[in-house]
């Protein structure tokens, strides 16, 4: 009801001193004039609705300050966490990288060991069945490999303390997988409370889209504030509004108290307490939004300090833990690292023995057939040179007795002392030979017995050279092709 109404009312309400006889009839009745008071004394039991539209306003202005302030911590909030957030999944990948890095290294390592521990085994294996043949060895023995003259203890030192740097380098590498499996039970704490963030963002900002006709422009937006201040615009409208129909129905009950004429006067009165009724139930609708849009914003900023604990948790008690864990496994990696590719080394130094030490029993065998072949062609100078020596002499003697018989009757005996002799003889005496240059000196052998014509005769034919200590063994020829077709097929593959 307007002002204007409301003097209408007054007007119109005041009674006349001197009513004439026709106006008599035209007053209300006392019950009438009653029922009027009564109605409009119960209208004035608006002033319920006005306190709570007070109420309401105040509510909507406190729940619009604490939107500003919990919304502007969670902007701040949400600033820190993206940068937390990026440098925490920074630490996660270089952490990642660590382990990913040092497994490709260890299994490059492993197979390399392995490559090289087969061949060493190969090896090995080729020594113990390269039987040494029994002419090298003293006769009655029992039949030796080439493995029975290597001590294998310098390998198998070698495979303890490889196993070793292996057995401590996997030990690094599961706790930096423990370490990191415990990281990532974190990060999937933590991209729970972001979902649960989202979620919030979400539903807050689909309660603003909702309430606005412009839609959000992005999910994970902070929900929008600026509807409120309209919000709480339009409560202190009705509330203002409230008050002013109060303040009428206040008037129009004075001036019912004093008199009341005309019936419409409850029927106006009844139309403004049905539209106090109205306003206080759109403002109760209004106040319902404002709290729901601060419960909003209430929620996101929850789920914001969630996030953010998590990640402070994170901080201060495991995550020095984890990146500590892939400097230990880096420090432990880098140690083991040297001593293994040291082992690696040693092995293939080994390898490279042992294949030496078959090669060179290769060349033993090789040496051994040269050598025979010298000692047959120096026998066989010998035999031509006995033969023609033996053939001088009895041609020198034969010479000497012609001469004797000839002029020895007309010589005087003591004309020349040696006139009578018998040619000289050649014997030849097989010495021992001594070391080698560079090789240490050992007491020289006592020189062999002079032989007589038959003994030397014999040992030139023989050949065995027993008699200048020096004994050449007999080989297979079999023996002796095997070894040139090894030798031929390894410098086949010499680069």
């Amino acid at each position: 009801m307007s002002d204007s109404e409301s003097s209408a009312l007054s007007n119109n309400a005041s009674p006349e001193l001197n009513p004439s006889p026709g106006q008599e009839n035209s007053m209300p009745q006392l019950e009438t004039l009653i029922s009027h008071l009564v109605a409009a004394k119960r209208s004035l039991s608006s002033i319920n609705h006005v306190w709570r539209a007070n109420e309401i306003v105040t509510a909507a202005r406190s729940a619009l300050e604490e939107s500003v302030v919990v919304s502007a911590r969670t902007g701040f909030l949400r600033r820190g966490l993206n940068n937390q957030l990026r440098l925490l999944y920074s630490v996660r990948t270089e952490v990642q990288e660590v382990s990913l890095r040092g497994r490709s290294e260890f299994a490059t390592v492993l197979k390399s060991l392995d490559v090289a521990d087969a061949r060493l085994r190969k090896t090995l294996d080729l020594l113990r069945d390269t039987i040494v043949h029994a002419s090298f060895r003293p006769e009655g023995e029992e039949s030796k490999s080439l493995h029975d003259f290597v001590d294998e203890r310098g390998v198998e030192e070698l495979h303890t303390t490889l196993k070793r740097s292996i057995d401590r380098t996997n030990t690094a590498q599961a706790d930096l997988e423990t370490s990191n499996c415990a990281f990532d039970d974190e990060l999937q704490s933590i991209k729970e409370a972001l979902g649960n963030y989202r979620a919030a963002t979400q539903l807050a900002s689909s309660r603003t889209s909702a309430s606005s006709s412009s839609p959000s422009t992005s999910n994970d937006s902070l929900p929008s504030l600026s509807l409120i201040p309209s919000m709480l615009h339009s409560l202190e409208m009705h509330a203002q509004e409230m008050a002013n129909l109060l303040e009428s129905l206040v008037r129009h009950f004075d001036l019912c108290v004093t008199a009341v004429k005309h019936t419409e006067d409850a029927a106006e009165a009844e139309d403004v307490v049905m539209e106090i009724q109205d306003r206080i139930g759109e403002m109760e609708t209004v106040l319902e939004n404002v709290l729901a849009q601060r419960d909003s914003v209430l929620s996101v900023y929850n789920a914001t300090t969630s996030v953010f604990k998590h990640l402070s948790t994170l901080a201060s008690t495991r995550l020095s833990g984890y990146i500590a864990e892939a400097h230990s496994f880096t420090r432990v990696w880098h140690e083991e690292y040297e001593q293994i590719q040291s082992g690696l080394a040693d092995l293939s130094d080994l390898n490279t023995l042992y294949d030496g030490f078959l090669e060179a029993y290769d060349g033993l065998i090789l040496e051994v057939a040269r050598r025979r072949q010298v000692r047959h062609r120096v026998e066989k100078v010998l035999r031509d040179a006995k033969q023609k020596l033996d053939q001088l002499y009895e041609e020198d003697v034969n010479a000497r007795e012609t001469f004797r018989v000839e002029q020895g009757d007309y010589l005087p005996s003591d004309i020349w002392p040696g006139i009578g002799r018998e040619p000289m003889r050649i014997e030849f005496r097989r010495i021992s030979g001594g070391n080698l240059k560079g090789i240490a000196a050992e007491p020289p052998d006592q020189e062999a017995p002079a032989v007589e014509p038959k003994q030397q005769a014999r040992t030139i034919s023989s050949g065995d050279g027993g008699e200048d200590g020096e004994v050449i063994p007999e080989l297979p020829k079999a023996l002796v092709e095997e070894a040139i077709a090894r030798f031929n097929a390894r410098m086949r593959h010499l680069p």
